[in-house]
């Protein structure tokens, strides 16, 4: 089995679920985050010092963290918010990053023996005059070349992370005497051949920082698994590099990805229900659904399904939300025209499953219109299960 195998093995019990909760609803099944956490793990072994976190601003479900601490990954949070849910959920391998840290939040970290990976020199020097000259970690902008960049990498042009080759970088380290830590990167979507560029990249740094022993490489792996069948070689050469380069410098470093999406999207249904079913004067088909795209959804790219229909005679369909905003669609949209879906007649009252639901809905959800965000539920050990809310401290 691969990672695309295991984004496709869909539940079969999931349509009869949708027949039964209140929409809308997001539904997380657990026995598909399990296979897909797994996969993930088995596709790095070739790497033992490459280890899986969680980037838990993807999911705030409090039942599914629960899940991923029991499948023993750690996690990495952007606030004290996110780390109050990681603490409740009981993961022991804490580590976070953000652009911007109040001497409150970097007393609340500090105070938790967790190591902040700063955004800035003036974030650096905040946690100093808060805390003092104590172990820090950084957040790198690292310049990725422009042959292994692509439309969804955020190399030096992302407005995260320090600009290292800068000189006054080394000035600033030199003078404030930073016992850095960790060395922390995100560049978007990762392809192999920018994952073999940052380790690389960072290792020489870690040269010459001679404190660092942890390198987090970021997440984004949609575009990493595309070329699946490189990806043992690729490790197995990291690898073998990293034991040379730790005998050489006596000193051990473990790395890091830290997927979000890559773990949790595909493992999460939107099920919700046709309230209108129209032709517009356009000509174009369009229902209006009882959830909102602009409320929970407005990064998924999802595959949708008629719940208790066949989807033979499709026609394309818009898929529009229930809010007043204009722009209110399901799906990607290219130059202000909404994404048409392949869908059978639907009309008021029929149900929808959407996929690719799990990641970033939930938390990236506002109340515009103040139209209520979608129920929650879990499948386990094949029982539908409803959970507390994502905000549900």
């Amino acid at each position: 089995m691969n990672i695309s195998d295991v984004y496709n093995d869909v539940n079969p019990n999931l349509f009869t679920y949708a027949k039964e909760v209140t929409t809308p609803a997001i539904i997380y099944d657990i026995k598909q985050l399990q296979k897909v956490v797994s996969e993930i793990v088995n596709s790095i072994k070739e790497m033992p010092s490459l280890k899986l976190n969680f980037a838990l601003k993807a999911c705030y479900s409090p039942e599914v963290l629960k899940c991923l601490v029991d499948l023993d990954i750690g996690c990495d949070v952007a606030s004290v918010y996110e780390l109050e849910l990681a603490k409740k959920a009981g993961f022991k391998k804490i580590t976070t990053t953000a652009p911007v840290y109040t001497s409150e939040d970097i007393a609340v970290f500090h105070n938790q023996n967790i190591v902040l990976d700063l955004n800035s020199f003036d974030q650096i020097k905040l946690f100093i005059e808060t805390i003092g000259n104590e172990v820090i970690g950084i957040r790198i902008n690292i310049p990725l070349p422009e042959e292994i960049s692509n439309k969804a990498s955020f190399g030096k042009d992302s407005r995260f992370g320090i600009d290292i080759t800068d000189k006054k970088f080394s000035d600033f380290v030199n003078h404030h005497n930073l016992k850095i830590k960790r060395l922390h990167v995100h560049t978007g979507q990762t392809t192999l051949s920018s994952f073999r560029y940052k380790f690389f990249y960072l290792l020489a740094l870690a040269e010459q920082l001679k404190e660092v022993d942890e390198i987090i490489l970021g997440g984004g792996l949609f575009y990493f698994y595309i070329e699946n069948q490189k990806i043992d070689a690729l490790l197995s050469e990291l690898q073998n590099y990293l034991n040379e380069w730790q005998k050489q410098h006596k000193r051990n470093v473990n790395f890091y990805l830290e997927p979000g999406g890559a773990i949790i999207s595909p493992c999460g249904y939107l099920i919700t229900t046709v309230a209108s079913s129209e032709t517009r004067p356009n000509n174009k088909k369009q229902i209006t659904v009882d959830s909102s795209a602009w409320n929970i959804a407005p990064w998924s790219l999802p595959v949708v399904l008629p719940v208790g229909k066949r989807n033979d005679d499709t026609m394309e369909t818009i898929i529009a939300g229930r809010s007043l905003y204009e722009f209110d669609y399901f799906g990607r949209q290219e130059e202000g025209n909404p994404q048409l879906f392949p869908l059978c007649e639907l009309s008021y009252g029929d149900r929808i499953i959407m996929s690719s639901m799990g990641g970033y809905s939930m938390t990236n959800a506002r109340k515009f219109n103040g139209i209520p965000l979608p129920s929650e539920y879990i499948i386990l050990n094949d029982k539908l299960i409803k959970t507390k809310g994502s905000f549900d401290m």
